[in-house]
């Protein structure tokens, strides 16, 4: 099974980073810059992420939007979602969406692998 977390982030250089980084420890990592983007994405992958790192501000379908259709859908409703965000209620919002976990933005690389990787666990 191969290790793919999507990522929706609409900065793109944040993305980059994020992607990067990642990538570098093993991860496949399918992008997206909005919501919308980031259905496609599920909708063509030849198997699904078992994360979903989601920025709820992202631009013609944000997070909240994106989270509804996510959890609509029988085939996609399963996979993990970590809020992304710099909004202070940022764990109240988690708890709203039913999130399996937050980070904080600006959050640092090692924070993020760590989060990722108690998510990658959790699912084998």
């Amino acid at each position: 099974m191969t290790a793919r977390v999507l990522l929706v982030e609409n900065d793109v250089l944040c993305r980059e980073d994020i992607a990067e980084t990642l990538a570098e420890h093993g991860y496949d990592v399918l992008e997206a810059g909005n919501g919308r983007d980031a259905l496609a994405k599920l909708e063509t992958a030849s198997e699904p992420p078992f994360l979903i790192l989601l920025d709820l501000g992202t631009p013609i379908m944000n997070g909240w939007e994106f989270r509804e259709a996510q959890l609509s859908h029988p085939n996609h409703r399963e996979i993990p979602v970590v809020i992304m965000s710099g909004n202070t209620e940022i764990r109240s919002f988690a708890k709203e969406l039913n999130a399996a976990g937050v980070l904080k933005k600006p959050f640092g690389l090692e924070e993020l692998l760590n989060v990722v990787s108690a998510a990658k666990s959790a699912a084998s």
